[in-house]
């Protein structure tokens, strides 16, 4: 009789079995590693500083390495199993759900951070430009430039001019050196030339 009983109840007997195991062994996966509570305290738009995108990254961190030890513990576990593969690929879509409630916190800190260094470098570029300005309208103007030029050739004209008589003399001194080392050539080249029979 008990053999009976065996042979027609061993299917649904090692089903309701099987069923018991899964339910003792499911954690609620997301909420036991910190996936939905980081979902809920940085909601879509509560980035607001880079203080709390850089907590809401590291609280991220945190969370996924908590993911990936459950996932980690929860496969060794599976693989003790008779139905190991089921068990592996319900571990692996706990883990892609609750990976994918920390993704979405840590591209959003991602994303502000970025935005905050893209308007920093454009205050930093603006501040340039300012400066760059300022100092180029504190510059003379370009005729006040050109006006100091003309002024100082005329000047150096004008030195040159009154050097005149002094050049001319400088000059006339000059010549008159060549002149006097010319004609001592000349008699050095004579006397040479009578010593010699």
């Amino acid at each position: 009789m008990v053999a009976f009983f065996l042979r027609q109840h061993t299917a649904s007997f090692f089903w309701s079995l099987m069923l018991c195991c899964l339910l003792i062994t499911h954690p609620a996966y997301a909420d036991d590693v910190g996936a939905t509570q980081l979902a809920l305290d940085y909601p879509i738009g509560s980035m607001t500083s880079t203080k709390i995108a850089d907590q809401a990254l590291q609280r991220a961190a945190d969370v996924n390495a908590a993911i990936d030890a459950r996932f980690t513990q929860e496969q060794q576990a599976c693989y003790s199993r008779f139905f190991a593969s089921a068990c592996v690929a319900d571990a692996k879509e706990r883990k892609r759900v609750a990976s994918n409630q920390v993704k979405r916190v840590k591209n959003e800190a991602e994303e502000f951070k970025r935005r905050e260094r893209v308007v920093e470098h454009d205050k930093a570029e603006q501040q340039r430009i300012t400066s760059e300005k300022t100092a180029a309208d504190n510059a003379p103007p370009l005729r006040n430039r050109m006006a100091e030029h003309d002024a100082k050739l005329k000047q150096i004209e004008a030195q040159q001019i009154a050097d005149g008589p002094k050049r001319e003399s400088n000059v006339a001194a000059y010549e008159k050196k060549v002149h006097d080392a010319e004609l001592r050539m000349k008699e050095a080249l004579k006397k040479k030339a009578v010593a010699k029979p």
